[in-house]
């Protein structure tokens, strides 16, 4: 969805209902466009802030959108931009549609500040909806999705036709909401054993995971923990679900 601007109020009211806005919302979107979303939003809660990082895009809004005061255009490349730094100690809710090229990393960008939103609704490519939400033993399921997961509630909320857009694109769009877990599931002192677990146990992904994980553990101690988890030693990584790699995870920390 890189240059496909939605164009359906329609699912600019499913929005709303999936990310409950209130008058009182701080509301923060990436990729501004036409401002169709953004002045949508204007509408209907305290305060916008919305990041677009072509120049050129961002003129023509910014002069086309100069009475909503209510709106703070900010014209820089979303990646750069620390989201605490620009609400400061206000909660905020992320909305936007965002291109398929980006959308990954500025969801793992948004990690960084879980505790400054309340949640998250994006629009974006189907693929990518499915494999921040997808469960284990599922094609689409893999590292990104067990990591995404273990910091957030996630959920498919919507499917979106191509007929949404313009210029109308040759993928469904989804609309995923993300909510930080009110409680961690990983520990901050575990937290960079638990990642590098689970991108070592997706590798490869044809691979058993104890042998992908034998550069962590020597392979007589990865099999006493997965004998003492009752893990099959010839399971494989997309066979385990987010329970099952925090408790590996601290067994490998412990052992």
């Amino acid at each position: 969805l890189g240059q496909n601007y939605l164009v359906d109020k329609n699912v600019l009211l499913k929005i709303e209902e999936i990310a409950d806005l209130k008058p009182s919302d701080l509301v923060i979107e990436v990729g501004t466009g036409f401002g169709f979303l953004t002045s949508f939003l204007a509408g209907r809660v305290k305060n916008v802030i919305t990041i677009e990082k072509d120049k050129t895009v961002y003129d023509l809004v910014e002069q086309k959108f100069q009475e909503l005061q209510n709106v703070k255009f900010i014209c820089k490349d979303a990646l750069d931009i620390n989201f605490v730094d620009i609400v400061g100690d206000n909660k905020f809710k992320f909305i936007s549609n965002l291109p398929y090229s980006v959308a990954s990393k500025i969801i793992l960008s948004l990690i960084e500040c879980s505790n400054s939103f309340t949640s998250l609704v994006v629009m974006l490519q189907k693929e990518v909806g499915q494999r921040i939400c997808s469960n284990p033993n599922s094609k689409q399921y893999g590292a990104f999705s067990v990591i995404i997961q273990s910091y957030f509630d996630v959920k498919i909320a919507h499917t979106v036709s191509p007929n949404s857009f313009w210029p109308k694109p040759d993928v469904d769009s989804v609309i995923i909401k993300m909510v930080p877990r009110k409680e961690k599931i990983v520990s901050d002192r575990d937290r960079s054993v638990f990642n590098e677990v689970v991108k070592k146990a997706f590798q490869t992904r044809r691979k058993k995971m104890i042998n992908n994980l034998k550069s962590l553990k020597d392979p007589n101690v990865l099999i006493k923990i997965f004998e003492k988890l009752d893990l099959n030693t010839n399971t494989r990584a997309e066979q385990l679900g987010l329970n099952d790699y925090v408790a590996l995870t601290k067994e490998l920390i412990n052992s």
